[in-house]
């Protein structure tokens, strides 16, 4: 925390937490690379940072929250997030803010995903547009609320069937939780698959 001198941080193999603030307030950090087998991350870890892209790794699980900002929360320089292919849930908070943050423009969510976690883009109002890929059958709640430049929203259809708690076959489900999308208020178009089961309120 407020190493400022700190230009590139490398985390090497073994690490599984990081803890909140870790790397805050390094001013001129600029890389910092996560390892595999790394499954929690604390709340603003590169808050108030140089760091302008971010991979996150298949393995990371959890995101801890504290005042409504999560991993990424803070990080004022951040303009992209790479999920690896392989991960199957964005963590809830991981990207949430608890004001509005413009500079996140690109968020590249993998092919593996099937859920988007409960506040997971919160105040993410750099964000234009969101296309979901087939496997999501979940978006939580609160999940994009407040991303207020966020114009379009689009889920690839999918025609896979699976099998529900009675053993019958059914078109893969969509749900969108309560106030997933709620506070958008530049959203003009949104383009859903016909395999939506649930729409929450607000």
């Amino acid at each position: 925390y407020g190493c400022t001198a700190l230009k590139q941080m490398e985390i090497p193999e073994g690490v599984e937490i990081i803890g909140e603030q870790a790397f805050a307030k390094c001013k001129n950090l600029e890389t910092i690379n996560l390892p595999e087998g790394l499954k929690e991350i604390g709340c603003r870890f590169i808050a108030d940072t140089a760091v302008r892209s971010l991979k996150v790794p298949k393995t990371v699980n959890r995101s801890y929250n504290y005042g409504s900002s999560g991993a990424t929360g803070g990080a004022a320089a951040l303009e992209e997030v790479i999920f690896e292919e392989g991960m199957t849930k964005i963590p809830d908070y991981f990207c949430a803010n608890n004001k509005a943050n413009v500079a996140l423009v690109k968020v590249e969510i993998p092919e593996s995903v099937t859920e988007i976690g409960c506040y997971a883009f919160s105040r993410c109002s750099g964000l234009e547009s969101v296309y979901f890929k087939k496997k999501v059958n979940k978006i939580g709640f609160n999940a994009y609320e407040y991303c207020t430049g966020l114009k379009k929203i689009e889920f690839q259809k999918n025609d896979e069937k699976v099998k529900d708690d009675n053993g019958q076959e059914k078109i893969y489900p969509l749900v969108l939780t309560r106030s997933s999308f709620s506070n958008c208020i530049e959203l003009k178009e949104v383009v859903l698959s016909p395999n939506v089961e649930e729409i929450g309120n607000e």
